[in-house]
């Protein structure tokens, strides 16, 4: 007799608990820094958010090189998570994001 090559419904059901929770593990990640600025009392995040935008303005505005541009990315995605953010903000950070390859 030779073996089949079924799953069983278990294993299937142990593979879709795997999945699930890496998914849930990914957003909680993602969301992590969203909940922890939230929680930062007003003056501090404002203060927080403000030091961002000078180095934006700065630093970034005319950043050049791959360690610079890499930083300005970084520091591009981290404003646009405050809600403080403005329009200016936006747009600082729309120029900084990376811009998609073909």
């Amino acid at each position: 007799m030779t073996p089949t090559s079924k799953s069983s419904p278990l294993a299937w059901l142990a593979a879709a608990l795997v999945l699930v929770s890496a998914l849930v593990a990914v957003v909680f990640m993602q969301t992590r820094l969203d909940r922890e600025l939230s929680q930062l009392p007003e003056p501090e995040r404002r203060a927080l958010f403000e030091r961002a935008r000078a180095t934006l303005r700065s630093t970034c505005a005319q950043a050049s090189g791959p360690e610079v541009t890499k930083y300005c990315r970084q520091q591009a995605d981290f404003i646009k998570r405050f809600p403080e953010r403005d329009s200016e903000c936006r747009e600082l950070a729309a120029r900084l994001a990376p811009q998609p390859s073909r």
